[in-house]
């Protein structure tokens, strides 16, 4: 499995990955039970939990883009 490191450019792919990964998450869902909701307070988290990973090197994804 090929393993590539995600630079600012890939952020937006990175995080609509995630979005898409957790919509049907229970907790998830239950702490942001409105679409509107999860949207929004969903990227805030991420972006505040994985975001400086993009700048210091640390965010990686499969070639498939995984």
């Amino acid at each position: 499995m090929e393993v590539r490191a995600l630079g600012e450019g890939d952020r937006g792919a990175a995080f609509a990955t995630l979005v898409a990964a957790f919509a049907a998450d229970p907790i998830a869902r239950w702490v942001m039970p409105s679409a509107k909701g999860y949207l929004a307070l969903f990227l805030a988290v991420r972006a505040h939990m994985a975001g400086p990973a993009f700048a210091a090197g640390g965010a990686f994804a499969t070639a498939c883009g995984a």
